[in-house]
């Protein structure tokens, strides 16, 4: 699915952050438990159900979520990932879609009155924050460390060797 929204206030960058929220609430509302794997995936069960990602055209954002809803195993893609049916809800996808229509109206209303909280939120589903992890930068250069915090812009912080450094973007992978 796909929503246009208006580029308004300081904090459009954070709307992917607040679509991720909104989707680990939505599925909440289906009965599942789901992460948030920093910074555009949602997880259930250690396995990614969905990615969510923005572009920006003209003055508008348009943030998407690739949400995996009717898939079963034989036809999910990827052995790492899996769907709404697949984790034992019955929601079809139009329930689906209404949840995150509810909640993303919710977190974008948090992003423009208290993005502080809006955080928090993203934090408290935070698969990422407290493990180990390594950010590849392209395609051979890469860092590892400990994901200590999401910073109030969005970005992962790490501390590699005793080094806080953040990240704004890049590919992370939880090591064990």
């Amino acid at each position: 699915m796909s929503v246009a929204l208006p580029l308004t206030g300081e904090h459009w960058g954070l709307v992917p952050i607040a679509m991720g929220v909104a989707v680990v609430r939505a599925l909440a509302d289906c009965g599942l438990e789901a992460t948030l794997k920093w910074p555009n995936d949602v997880y259930l069960g250690g396995k990614k159900v969905c990615g969510v990602l923005g572009e920006i055209a003209e003055s508008t954002i348009v943030i998407g979520a690739g949400i995996n809803v009717l898939q079963t195993a034989d036809n999910i893609g990827f052995d790492t990932g899996i769907s709404v049916a697949m984790a034992g809800s019955g929601a079809t996808r139009e329930q689906v879609v209404a949840h995150v229509l509810n909640h993303l109206d919710e977190t974008v209303d948090l992003l423009e009155s208290d993005p502080h909280a809006l955080i928090g939120a993203y934090r408290d589903a935070s698969a990422t924050v407290g493990r180990r992890v390594r950010i590849y930068l392209d395609e051979t250069t890469y860092v590892e460390g400990d994901a200590i915090d999401v910073a109030e812009d969005g970005q992962l912080l790490v501390d590699v060797d005793g080094e806080v450094r953040a990240f704004a973007s890049g590919d992370v992978y939880h090591l064990r």
